[in-house]
């Protein structure tokens, strides 16, 4: 199931975002038409979703090489955009392939492109729209969040299984 307290950022910080940058536009416009290409199948959707998303690269390539605070927020809701993107691309007619490692290491390698924007741009992210998500949860010792901060209980109760299937195995 997902975690209904990310909604508000596809619903509302995404969309948002993307008025200002059009590279993040262009990857919910890819977005889009991958579902349309999916629930809809046509050359048309299929067109559109790549043309949209060869857009987005060619434009966030461009702003990646100079990351400034106002773009550090677009700029990672298309690095979590684009993962998303490629997983949804296997599963249509306009990628077919039966190597499934190759598939997966793709998808990974993408994925770590989010950690290298976080890695870059976290303080200007920690003062942005997704701040929320980049403050750090008020802990006990132990490293389990403080009664009524906001921290997932599957996120919360990670440490303490960690630790136990840890002491397990050694």
């Amino acid at each position: 199931m997902a975690d209904e307290s990310y909604s508000p950022i596809w619903q509302h910080t995404i969309p948002t975002l993307s008025l200002t940058h059009p590279f993040l536009l262009s990857g919910l416009l890819a977005i889009t038409s991958l579902h349309l290409s999916m629930t809809h199948p046509s050359t048309t959707h299929s067109k559109q979703t790549l043309k949209h998303h060869t857009q987005a690269l060619a434009l966030f390539r461009q702003e990646l090489t100079d990351m400034t605070p106002e773009d550090t927020a677009g700029i990672f809701s298309l690095s979590i955009l684009i993962p998303k993107f490629a997983f949804g691309v296997r599963h249509t007619r306009m990628r077919k392939t039966n190597d499934v490692v190759d598939e997966i290491c793709e998808i990974l390698a993408l994925m770590k492109g989010v950690g290298v924007v976080v890695k870059r741009g976290g303080h200007w992210l920690s003062q942005s729209l997704y701040k929320a998500r980049f403050l750090p949860a008020p802990c006990n010792g132990l490293g389990t969040p403080l009664p009524g901060t906001s921290l997932p209980a599957t996120i919360a109760k990670s440490p303490v299984l960690l630790s136990s299937r840890n002491q397990e195995l050694y």
